[in-house]
């Protein structure tokens, strides 16, 4: 996903990066979670330390999906969620993130209207594991 890069303060020194990585977890401290983004050629006054501005803008009129951050399981370069199966049995399945903050993450890209998502215990779980559904994610 892209994002807008700019210096704090200075807005005119702006570069357009990907997101590279997204912690599973909000810092207990400020309840602010940590993004990685990669900047192919950032100018020199993005130096390593400088405070930035990331923004990530989207095309109006998509479809997307709000879960609790607790539904996230990062495991290597992509967020992931436990999809759970007819059969009653969790799958892992990559998501883009649109948004994320303390008390919801925005999933963009790879739920569909309907599925059951793991909400709670996510790092307890296995591929194939069976599970009790509780409510239904929409």
């Amino acid at each position: 996903m892209a994002v807008n890069v700019s210096i704090q303060g200075r807005p005119d020194v702006a570069v357009t990066g990907n997101i590279r990585e997204i912690s599973p977890e909000a810092d207990s401290t400020t309840g602010t979670y940590q993004v990685k983004v990669a900047l192919a050629s950032p100018p020199p006054e993005m130096r390593l330390g400088a405070v930035v501005v990331g923004r990530v803008e989207s095309k109006g009129g998509q479809e997307v999906t709000t879960l609790p951050p607790t539904a996230l399981l990062q495991s290597g370069d992509e967020p992931q969620v436990w999809v759970i199966g007819g059969d009653g049995k969790v799958q892992r399945r990559n998501v883009q993130l649109l948004q994320f903050d303390t008390d919801s993450v925005v999933v963009s890209h790879g739920l569909s209207a309907g599925e059951k998502v793991v909400t709670a215990g996510v790092n307890s779980l296995a591929d194939g594991e069976l599970v009790n559904a509780e409510t239904e994610v929409e």
